[in-house]
């Protein structure tokens, strides 16, 4: 988090930009420059040169005709030279006119406020004591792209959709307006979400950092709209009348309802089921494992009501593009077959000893070593380990650089070596099935992962999986 902390200060300058102070302020300069830029109207050419080095805010807000005309007002038969001396001569003009004015502007009230709350942002008096209260801070200064009453109030996330994820709304500040959109402001922000989420790999994500980085990558509005429309299709040709209350909504209570408390708690129950309803209208899909997919899921957007299209869109997007071995088979068992080829480099005798043990058991039962890991890999561990330690897996996957599908396979191998003194005592299919099942929530923590991963990151210790 102090990475993450580090990488904010270029945010405070950034969310600055829409301080009130700062308005104010950037008011007095554009006046400045429209009593320069006025005495030039007559002269079309300079006009325009003058509003290029004003900038499009600038022109935009006081020349909107000149602008939107302003490939048509240029000297056709200027020289590049004649140009570039013309640009040269009225920067420089700009500047002496725009600095007599300065010094006013600096002594000004607005600068004042603005100062003081640069100083307030950099040396907060009361520092977070939490880590989510310190994710938070980051996410405000990340994205303080909301207008406030006054100078003192603190501005939530930029993002209106992502505002409800993670503020409901009865709980947001009165009276908040969304300022004017800036490209360069935006690209800025996004610069700065970039490099917080690559500071974030190796790390335990806080709550509020991972809904941000969730909500990055599977909330796709123009998904979400196609998700709908395709929902409503499908109610229709499967006559119901609540998508919630799909044909087999009895069989999908059970089945959360018998769900063992480890992997969801009896708080979460009601919104599985109308998850796992919406998802079955909505592909026309189902099976057993995907109540696990869907726990972390729901545990991320509180804020999502399950009866609606935005959970069961997130869910789709994310075993449509990341966890497809989720929903295909075949790429379920490419994805085991692979970890399983990996194995016998990174730890060869555990790799014999399973190997050993189908070779006689062929001839009783058709299962494969590769099936073993199987059963992880399809659920990507939920229900296998401890609840953290399937957030770390789960964040690191989605924040890999790699890639979701390669960073889980490592993690795959990472889990069975550290099971490999139970597996090299087990002398049946059963007792290594059973191990399996049984013994990675009580044997490997989330410091054992982390920890792990972050070997297999150094230069000396990095791990290739054979190529598909």
């Amino acid at each position: 988090m102090a990475v993450a902390a580090a990488t904010s200060i270029d945010s405070i300058l950034h969310s600055s930009l829409f301080h009130a102070a700062w308005v104010e302020m950037e008011n007095g300069l554009m006046e400045c420059m429209l009593a320069f830029v006025s005495s030039y109207q007559d002269n079309p050419s300079a006009c325009q040169i003058l509003l290029g080095l004003c900038g499009d805010a600038f022109a935009t807000r006081f020349f909107p005709s000149q602008q939107s005309q302003r490939f048509i007002l240029f000297e056709p038969y200027m020289t590049s030279e004649t140009k570039h001396a013309l640009e040269t001569n009225l920067l420089a003009q700009l500047v002496a006119f725009v600095a007599e004015k300065l010094p006013s502007l600096l002594s000004s009230d607005a600068m004042t406020h603005l100062r003081n709350h640069l100083r307030r942002e950099l040396h907060p008096k009361d520092a977070p004591s939490t880590p989510e209260e310190v994710a938070t801070r980051v996410i405000l200064l990340l994205h303080g792209r909301f207008a406030r009453p006054n100078p003192w109030t603190p501005t939530p996330a930029f993002d209106p959709s992502f505002v409800d994820v993670m503020w409901p709304t009865h709980a947001l500040p009165p009276k908040l307006l969304p300022p004017p959109f800036d490209m360069g402001t935006s690209l800025q922000s996004v610069q700065d979400e970039a490099a917080l989420f690559d500071s974030l790999i190796g790390r335990s994500l806080p709550f509020p950092l991972r809904q941000l980085l969730w909500f990055r990558r599977l909330v796709l509005p123009s998904k979400v709209d196609e998700h709908r429309w395709r929902l409503k299709a499908n109610q229709s040709l499967l006559g119901v009348s609540q998508a919630h209350h799909s044909p087999i909504a009895a069989l999908l209570t059970r089945l959360v309802h018998e769900a063992p408390a480890s992997l969801c708690a009896t708080v979460m129950h009601e919104r599985l089921c109308d998850l796992l309803n919406l998802w079955f209208v909505l592909t026309k899909q189902q099976g057993s494992h995907l109540l696990s997919i869907a726990v972390p899921i729901v545990t991320l957007f509180p804020a999502f009501d399950a009866k609606n299209i935005e959970l069961a869109s997130c869910m789709l997007v994310f075993l449509d593009g990341f966890h497809t071995c989720g929903t295909s088979r075949s790429d379920l068992i490419a994805t085991s077959q692979r970890v399983w080829r990996a194995l016998s480099t990174r730890d060869p005798s555990l790799f014999q000893h399973i190997d050993s043990i189908y070779a006689h058991a062929r001839l009783d039962l058709m299962e494969k070593p590769y099936q073993l890991m199987s059963r992880w890999l399809q659920v990507a561990f939920v229900g296998y380990l401890r609840p953290s330690a399937v957030d770390f897996i789960w964040d690191q996957s989605m924040l890999s650089p790699r890639g979701w599908t390669y960073e889980l396979e490592l993690f795959c191998i990472d889990v069975a070596v550290f099971l490999a003194t139970p597996l090299k005592e087990a002398t049946s299919v059963l007792a290594l099935q059973v191990i399996v099942d049984t013994q990675t929530r009580s044997l490997i923590s989330t410091r054992d992962l982390r920890r792990s991963f972050q070997a297999r990151r150094s230069p000396a210790s990095i791990q290739r999986i054979p190529s598909k």
